[in-house]
């Protein structure tokens, strides 16, 4: 009798009894109340998640590269499985309802709400939400926005314009990051526009997701000026669709970024009135053809609060 065989007659009851629990036989017929089910994709996925870590620390254990890519090999079969889930988990974990209620409850209370969208069925949700919570108090005036807005869609803008919606964007996330083959070229060509929202008057601001990536602004403009896939050497973009100019980049990462905080009445831009916050760079670099003198620019003098804090 082969081990595999011994084993599983020593344990036949507690097998049959595993065959037949009523949670199994729920998903079997189609029965399973919905809110046992969530409970358990949820909780699965964290199961998982933290599995998939110790099959981490036997590569970095593994005493040679065979074992490491064994274990490797593991991590990536839980990533599968992961993938699953985390398709449920967009459908069961935070219901529509859920989401409605709490942006109307923030808005209710004059909180600004920010929700981070990785597709577009999430982005649908989300402006949804902002629709609903609109109906209580003008969003526009709290300045509701998307983070990152992975997938856009022209069907969406309409309802951003009208509401207000802006968007937060990372070129450096995009450019680094090495998600080109997850997605479909016409997909990858929008991943992350900020030449779209620009040219179809959607406000764009620009950050980092640091420590993901690099925070550096001036990487930041690079990116979001020639669209490089530093991974892959292709530039992420149909012609100049989603590219932006040097000035468009500088503004998302200064007046538009002070938008999105409420801080465009004192800063974020060059005026009477606005904080003496700026930085001086070895170079004229938002008006060179060059992209790579935005990336390469070095400061000077940093000034704040109109004394100068600082010299190279």
């Amino acid at each position: 009798m082969k081990t595999s065989e011994r084993l599983l007659n020593a344990s036949k009851t507690i097998w049959d009894a595993y065959n037949e629990h009523p949670f199994v036989l729920g998903i079997q017929n189609g029965t399973l109340e919905r809110d046992k089910f969530r409970y358990y994709i949820m909780q699965d996925f964290l199961y998982l998640k933290d599995y998939a870590k110790t099959y981490a620390v036997g590569v970095a254990k593994a005493k040679s590269v065979e074992t490491a890519n064994l274990f490797a090999k593991y991590i990536n079969v839980m990533n599968g499985e992961l993938d699953v889930h985390k398709g449920y988990m967009g459908k069961f974990a935070v219901t529509q309802e859920e989401i409605d209620a709490l942006v109307c409850k923030a808005t209710e209370l004059g909180w600004q709400f920010g929700i981070h969208t990785i597709g577009d069925a999430s982005e649908d949700r989300a402006l949804h939400a902002f629709q609903e919570a609109n109906k209580i108090r003008p969003v526009k005036e709290l300045r509701h926005y998307l983070i990152h807005y992975q997938l856009p869609y022209e069907d969406q803008w309409p309802i951003m314009k009208e509401l207000g919606v802006g968007v937060c964007l990372q070129p450096t996330l995009v450019s680094q990051m090495g998600e080109e083959p997850l997605f479909w070229p016409e997909q990858v060509e929008r991943f992350q526009s900020p030449g779209l929202m620009f040219k179809n008057g959607i406000l764009a601001g620009g950050s980092s997701d640091s420590p993901v990536v690099s925070p550096s602004p001036m990487l930041g403009m690079y990116y979001a000026v020639t669209r490089l896939d530093e991974t892959t050497g292709k530039t992420l973009s149909k012609g100049d669709e989603s590219k932006v100019t040097p000035i468009q980049a500088l503004i998302m990462w200064t007046k538009n970024a002070a938008f999105f905080s409420h801080d465009d009445d004192k800063m974020g831009s060059v005026e009477v009135g606005n904080f003496a916050d700026f930085a001086i760079l070895d170079r004229d670099c938002f008006a060179s053809s060059d992209p790579t003198d935005i990336r390469d620019a070095q400061v000077t003098t940093t000034v704040l609060g109109g004394k100068v804090v600082y010299e190279a």
